[in-house]
């Protein structure tokens, strides 16, 4: 549309306006003798006039635009759709086939029709037979007190077939838009066998401001959160959170502590919706069970600014580990409010560079933009400075197996830098084009890769181009970046130890855990007093690589040291080593691989022990540590799995039953990777989805091409049986 617009204007309006003006212009002369000099005056006044209407539309525009684009961004739903266009597609969308579709028709016309026009279409549209269609059009009944529907409507929950949640939809319209004669139905449905009913009945008349329906619902309400059954409280927890008040919201503080999981996902479920204060201890505290942590996070989200201060405060203790500090930010960017952007805004110049490479990528989302330029631009030399000195490590390091893992972090740590001055250059220069070139020096080719560095180029002032193109050059060695920053950051040499040394004094929590491992690899014992401290350290990672260093230190200590590695346990820095060798995780940041590797679980198999049999509801996927796997259907040998090949790795995003059977050939050791934790990993770190993604693409295609391999050998066969 707004091309054809474009073309219309620019190849038959404009010309044509052209046209008529010098037309009438020429007219104007001839008629009335007016001499060229007033005739060339009125025009200049005439320009003048346009330029100016064009500066303030100039100016306007990019406020107005900014100003939708935020609006959206924020979640405001204040676009309207009540052209005659769009109301002949909502037409359309309420007769599709497709029960989205209809939905989403509803819901657009809802926002932009009367109550008289509603009243058919909602009438019509009770007895679809999709249920997400039924609860919408009950909502809209409830918004537009559309009471012509409630014989309707009373027939809907009293339907046996009808889905318990067009019930409790149904029950708790009626409440809303019901007379008194509603309030004995009402009441005598709160004892229903159904506890759908049941959690309807209530709500309606809580919601019904009647006094004694209020009564009734709430009596029933209180016994429903002290039942000894799990089944009446999780109900309890369900009618808090959809009555939406905060004032019920003490209700939730026994059920959050409720021994039974599902009871506890449902008060986390209400608290989103009622939040209050007083609920934010139990739900930090639900964040640090991994259960509960995905529900728990969804919940402050769903609170939004209201919750911000209770993660602020204690995000700001001084106390708090990393791990909670950073699971707590991440909440905090998923929330989208004003706060946010403050809160990030600040966090972009933290000591720890994780964090704010953290607080940059989280302000992608909003329409920001850098208050003060000059300090965006000096943290630009700052990023770039860090990066000299761990260019300057990683080529003073050397190479070896003992520090191929503190190079790869190094490399990681250069790598976030780089990521870090794009994101600095978004927010002062045009963001299109920064982030345009970021995308292509990460993902492109070598001539993709040249083109977003010109792009950079025209865009930054000269004082930063020689700092920034070197190093944001992917396809520049190392070696020569060092080369091209050293006259702007000058490096002195260091030796090994003095690197270890810095990288167990980083605010980086992964740099420290690598510093720790290499140490212990370098047997560098004069680092202890540094190390002693971390093995009481509230960080996993950190406390298990510690001990396992002293451990090393002390056998060296006591001549024993021909056995000293890191195969004497699978510690976490162990499992990242495996991880980071296997396919699916190949490209993720060793720093990422961590946290996988603290959800993983061990399993041992003996020779022809199963792993599991076809048929088995699968939610794990496993890795194969040594060892080797047959994947088989009866005795018909299906696959061999071997070292760093995963087996089950669909059952992590569809918990289906296993297609085939799964047996060790010799003695296996395996990681176990179950759904659930994965699944809230999945939430913060996309590119874990990106590895499994990758992986499952390639067994799809495998099998495509071993189709298309069967296919092609069963036309032969074809041939040359009608041959023969």
């Amino acid at each position: 549309m707004g091309a054809r617009v474009s073309a219309l204007s620019d190849g038959l309006i404009e010309p044509l306006a052209v046209s008529i003006s010098g037309i009438l212009v020429l007219l104007v002369v001839r008629q009335t003798n007016v001499s060229t000099a007033p005739l060339a005056a009125a025009i200049l006044v005439i320009i003048a006039l346009w330029v100016g209407a064009v500066i303030l539309l100039i100016r306007e525009y990019p406020r107005a635009l900014k100003l939708a684009l935020k609006k959206r961004r924020l979640g405001d739903p204040s676009f309207q759709f009540d052209d005659q266009a769009s109301q002949q597609i909502i037409q359309a969308g309420l007769n599709d086939l497709r029960p989205e579709a209809v939905v989403y028709a509803l819901h657009m016309m809802g926002q932009t029709s009367s109550s008289d026009q509603m009243r058919e279409p909602l009438i019509r549209l009770l007895n679809h037979p999709s249920a997400n269609v039924r609860i919408e059009v009950l909502r809209q009944i409830e918004i537009h007190q559309v009471r012509e529907a409630l014989p309707m409507i009373d027939h809907l929950w009293r339907t046996p077939e009808s889905p318990p949640a067009v019930k409790v939809e149904a029950l708790r319209t009626i409440g809303l838009l019901a007379d008194d004669a509603a309030f004995e139905t009402l009441v005598a449905a709160l004892d229903h066998p159904d506890s759908a009913v049941q959690q309807g009945a209530m709500i309606g008349l809580l919601r019904s401001g009647g006094l004694d329906g209020v009564l009734a619902a709430g009596q029933k309400l209180l016994r429903m959160v002290e039942s000894a059954h799990e089944a009446e409280r999780e109900t309890a927890a369900l009618v808090i959170g959809a009555m939406g008040s905060r004032r019920n919201y003490a209700f939730l503080l026994p059920l959050l502590d409720d021994p039974v999981l599902r009871v506890r996902l449902a008060a986390l479920g209400a608290a989103g919706k009622v939040f209050h204060p007083r609920l934010g201890d139990k739900l930090m505290a639900a964040l640090e069970r991994q259960t509960d942590r995905a529900a728990a996070a969804h919940a402050f989200v769903m609170a939004g600014a209201a919750a911000f201060p209770v993660i602020q405060a204690v995000v700001e203790r001084p106390e708090l580990p990393h791990t909670v500090q950073f699971r707590l930010i991440r909440v905090i960017v998923r929330m989208r409010c004003e706060a946010t952007i403050q809160f990030l805004a600040r966090c972009a110049f933290h000591a720890n560079a994780d964090l704010r490479t953290l607080a940059l990528n989280g302000l992608l989302p909003f329409d920001f933009r850098a208050p003060d330029e000059a300090q965006y631009l000096q943290w630009v030399r700052t990023e770039t400075e860090l990066a000299a000195r761990l260019l300057s490590f990683h080529a003073a390091v050397g190479q070896g197996d003992e520090v191929a893992l503190l190079k790869s972090a190094l490399e990681l740590y250069i790598a976030k830098a780089q990521e870090r001055v794009l994101l600095l250059l978004s927010y002062v220069f045009d963001p299109v084009a920064v982030l345009h070139a970021r995308d292509g020096l990460r993902f492109g080719d070598k001539r993709q890769r040249a083109y977003a560095l010109e792009r950079i180029d025209t865009l930054i002032p000269l004082e930063l181009k020689g700092i920034v193109l070197p190093l944001i050059d992917m396809n520049t060695a190392y070696s020569t970046k060092l080369t091209l920053l050293s006259p702007f950051f000058p490096q002195a040499r260091r030796t090994r130890e003095q690197i270890v040394h810095a990288a167990l004094n980083s605010p980086e929590e992964w740099l420290r855990v690598v510093g720790v491992y290499t140490a212990g690899r370098l047997r560098l014992t004069r680092l202890r007093s540094l190390i002693e401290p971390l093995a009481s350290n509230e960080s996993l990672p950190l406390t298990e690589t510690a001990a396992w260093t002293l451990e090393q230190f002390d056998a060296l200590d006591s001549g024993h040291i021909s056995r000293i590695g890191v195969r004497q346990m699978l510690s976490i820095i162990e499992k990242v080593i495996v991880l980071k060798t296997v396919d699916m995780f190949a490209q993720t940041p060793d720093d990422v691989l961590a946290e996988v590797a603290q959800l993983l679980g061990e399993v041992r198999l003996a020779p022809g022990e199963p792993l599991f049999e076809m048929g088995d509801l699968g939610t794990s996927m496993y890795i194969v540590v040594t060892g080797q796997l047959r994947v088989h259907d009866g005795d018909y040998t299906l696959d061999l799995r071997n070292e760093r090949q995963v087996v089950g790795e669909m059952a992590l995003l569809d918990p289906e039953p296993r297609t085939a059977s799964v047996t060790a050939v010799e003695e296996t050791l395996l990681f176990r990777l179950d759904q659930e934790p994965f699944f809230d990993l999945m939430m913060d770190r996309s590119e874990v989805m990106r590895g499994i993604l990758r992986v499952i693409t390639a067994s799809l295609r495998a099998r495509v091409r071993d189709l298309a391999e069967l296919r092609a050998r069963v036309q032969e066969l074809e041939r040359e049986r009608a041959a023969s």
